[in-house]
C-alpha cells in the first residue's frame, strides 16, 4: 500500500466510520460521573459520601475513556489501515486526533490564563507560581504536563487526561502497526495480563485507581492498550457473539452503578466496565454516510425517545462538559460564598440545578462555537476539502 492510498483510506475512515451510538451514551453518562466527582460544594453540603460510594467513585471515569479510546481507535482503524506503516500516514493520523483534542483545550487554557492575569488588578501578587506556573503553562500548550514533570494538577485540572491521551495516540500507529502483522490472541492475552497486572499492582500500591499525578501514564496506558485489545476482540468475535441486545448493555450499567454505590474495589468495577464498552458498541454497527453523520440524525429523528436524544447529545457535548466544568464549579463556589451561605435545603437544590444547568449551557456553546468548527476547519485544512457545514457525527471518537 503506497502513501497515497494510505492517506486516501484515512480520509475515508474519517468520513464513513461506523457510528457507535451506544460508545458516544456511555461517553456522555462517564462525563457526568466525573461531574459529580468533582462537586465538592454540593457533595460535603449533602454529606453524600455518607450516603453512597458512588459519587466518590467518580474518578473511575477516567479510565472509561481510556477503554473507550483504545476500543474505538482500534475498531476504526485495525481492519485495514496501516498495513504498510509510513511516515505520511502517521502525521495524517496524528494531525487529526490533535484536531480533535487541542481547540478546545487551547481556548480553555487562553481563558484561564487571562483569569490569572487579572489578579493583577485587584493587587494578587501570588500570580504564575505553583500549579499555574509559567513553566506548567508552557507543558500545557505542548500537552505533556502529565507525562510525569510536574506532581500536581496544573491549569485546566481535568486536561491532565488530554495530555496523557495525547501520549497514547502519539504511540498508537506505531503499536497497531507492530501488532497487526504478527497479531495473535496468545500476544493479546501476555499483553493484557501484563496491563492488567501493572494497573493491579499500583493500584494496591496506592489504594486505589486515582494515582498521583506522576504515575498518570502507568495508569493510562495500560488502559488504552488494554481498550485496543477489546477493539481487536470485538472485531473478530462479533459476528459470533452477540452483544447487541439492549438489556446486556443496561445490565452491566447497572452493576457499575451498584458496584461503586456499595464501595466495590476498583478492579472489580472497572472489568464490568470494560464488558459496558463492548455491549455499548454493539448498539449500532451500521455505517453511515458523511453527510448523515454531519447531520446527525439520532439527534433530529423524531422517531427516537427523547431519553435516547437528549443522552446521545450529552455524549456529543460530553468533551466540552469534561474540559469546562471545574470552571463553573470554581464560579459557583465563589457564587455560594458571596450570597447563598444560609441557603435553605430547598435552596441549595436549586443552586445544584442552575450549576448543571450552566454546565450544560457553556459546553453546549463551546462545542458548537469552538470545538466542533475548529475541529472541522482543521481536519478540511488536513484533508484538502473546504470546511464541513454542521457539527461532527456523534461518533465515539
Amino acid at each position: 500500500m503506497n502513501p497515497n492510498s494510505d492517506k486516501k483510506h484515512l480520509n475515508t475512515l474519517h468520513q464513513n466510520g461506523p457510528f457507535l451510538p451506544g460508545l458516544t451514551i456511555l461517553r456522555g453518562l462517564a462525563a457526568c460521573w466525573v461531574v459529580l466527582h468533582n462537586d465538592a460544594l454540593f457533595r460535603n453540603h449533602f454529606r453524600l459520601d455518607d450516603q453512597t460510594d458512588f459519587v466518590l467513585r467518580g474518578y473511575l471515569a477516567v479510565d472509561v475513556f481510556l477503554f473507550l479510546s483504545g476500543f474505538v481507535l482500534t475498531v476504526r482503524y485495525a481492519p485495514s489501515m496501516f498495513a504498510s506503516f509510513n511516515s505520511q500516514v502517521y502525521l495524517e493520523f496524528i494531525g487529526r486526533r490533535l484536531a480533535r483534542i487541542y481547540p478546545l483545550f487551547i481556548f480553555l487554557l487562553m481563558i484561564r490564563a487571562g483569569l490569572e492575569t487579572a489578579r493583577i488588578f485587584i493587587g494578587r501578587t501570588d500570580i504564575f507560581v505553583g500549579s499555574t506556573s509559567l513553566d506548567a503553562l508552557l507543558g500545557n500548550i505542548f500537552l505533556v504536563q502529565a507525562w510525569g514533570f510536574w506532581d500536581e494538577w496544573t491549569w485546566v485540572p481535568a486536561a491532565w487526561t488530554v495530555s496523557a491521551e495525547w501520549f497514547c495516540y502519539l504511540l498508537f500507529p506505531l503499536l497497531l502497526w507492530i501488532a497487526r502483522p504478527m497479531w495473535s490472541w496468545l500476544l493479546a492475552a501476555v499483553t493484557a495480563v501484563i496491563c492488567i497486572g501493572t494497573l493491579a499492582g499500583y493500584c494496591f500500591h496506592f489504594g486505589g485507581m486515582e494515582f498521583p499525578m506522576q504515575a498518570s501514564l502507568l495508569r493510562c496506558l495500560p488502559e488504552f492498550i488494554i481498550g485496543m485489545i477489546l477493539g481487536a476482540f470485538w472485531l473478530r468475535w462479533k459476528p459470533v457473539i452477540d452483544l447487541r441486545q439492549k438489556w446486556f448493555a443496561i445490565g452491566f450499567g447497572l452493576l457499575v452503578l451498584l458496584g461503586a454505590h456499595w464501595g466495590w474495589h476498583d478492579l472489580v468495577l472497572l472489568c464490568f466496565a470494560l464488558v459496558l464498552v463492548v455491549a455499548s458498541a454493539g448498539q449500532s454497527m451500521k455505517p453511515v454516510s458523511s453527510w448523515q453523520s454531519e447531520q446527525d440524525p439520532n439527534l433530529r429523528q423524531p422517531s427516537q425517545p427523547f431519553w435516547y436524544r437528549w443522552l446521545l447529545h450529552l455524549g456529543t457535548i460530553s468533551y466540552a462538559i469534561y474540559l469546562s466544568h471545574q470552571l463553573v464549579q470554581s464560579v459557583w463556589i465563589r457564587i455560594h460564598a458571596w450570597h447563598f451561605k444560609e441557603a435553605s435545603s430547598l435552596g441549595w437544590l436549586c443552586l445544584w440545578a442552575a450549576q448543571v444547568a450552566m454546565i450544560w449551557l457553556c459546553s453546549h456553546i463551546l462545542y458548537r462555537m469552538i470545538e466542533s468548527p475548529a475541529r472541522n476547519w482543521l481536519r478540511s485544512k488536513l484533508s484538502g476539502n473546504s470546511p464541513r457545514i454542521g457539527p461532527e457525527t456523534a461518533r465515539a471518537s
